[in-house]
Formats: structure tokens, C-alpha cells, sequence
């Protein structure tokens, strides 16, 4: 079995790296098309709506802009890298979430709603 898949990857190794190659190009772009997407429904709110962006100033300005786009942009190559990974921590974080909304107390209440209702009772 393991003779068949190690034949399997040193038969196809080409392949498999252009198909790897090709979806962190895929991530790489569609993480940083996102990012330009959100830089520009922020600037046009805050072109719009000015007087509750007034904290921004202090953060603003060309090292805001440049801080911005540094980490967007480190965050897209680690997603390039481990773009197969992605998908499995989504789902596993999507499973996690519905255990812990079924089963509060398996997961140490870390779902618990109990608190919030219980002020607005008292």
C-alpha cells in the first residue's frame, strides 16, 4: 500500500506540484483581493460617515495604510502555504462550535448564553 502511494508521488511529483503551486496562487490572490475589497468599504465609510472615524487619525496616514497592507500580505503568503490545511481547520472549528452549542457542559460552558439572559432578568 505505502509502495503504491510513494510510486504513486514519485511517478506524478510534477503534477502534484503544479496543482499545489496553483491553489496557493489561487489563495495568495483571493485572500488579497478580499483585503483590497474591505480597505475600500472602510475608506468609502469613512468618506461618508467622518465624525465616527476620528480615532482614526492617530493610526491613520501612510504607516496605518502601510501597516495594513504588510499584514495582509503576510497573511496571505501563510495561506498560500497551508491553503490545503484551511479548509480542514474551518470545518473543525464549525464542528467544535456545534458541539459546544449542543453540549454546553462538555466543553466547559464556553458557549453559555445563561449569563447574559440572567442580567437581564435582574
Amino acid at each position: 500500500m505505502i509502495e503504491g502511494i510513494t510510486n504513486f508521488i514519485f511517478a506524478n511529483w510534477r503534477i502534484l506540484i503544479f496543482i499545489y503551486a496553483t491553489g496557493a496562487a489561487i489563495t495568495f490572490a483571493m485572500i488579497s483581493f478580499f483585503a483590497i475589497w474591505i480597505f475600500r468599504k472602510e475608506w468609502k465609510q469613512r468618506d461618508l460617515y467622518p465624525d465616527e472615524y476620528f480615532y482614526m487619525d492617530d493610526a491613520g496616514g501612510p504607516a496605518g495604510l502601510a501597516t495594513a497592507f504588510l499584514f495582509v500580505l503576510f497573511i496571505a503568503c501563510i495561506s498560500a502555504v497551508l491553503w490545503p490545511g484551511i479548509p480542514l481547520v474551518v470545518l473543525g472549528v464549525l464542528f467544535l462550535e456545534k458541539i459546544t452549542s449542543r453540549f454546553p457542559g462538555l466543553m466547559g460552558n464556553l458557549f453559555d448564553e445563561t449569563d447574559e439572559n440572567q442580567g437581564e432578568e435582574k
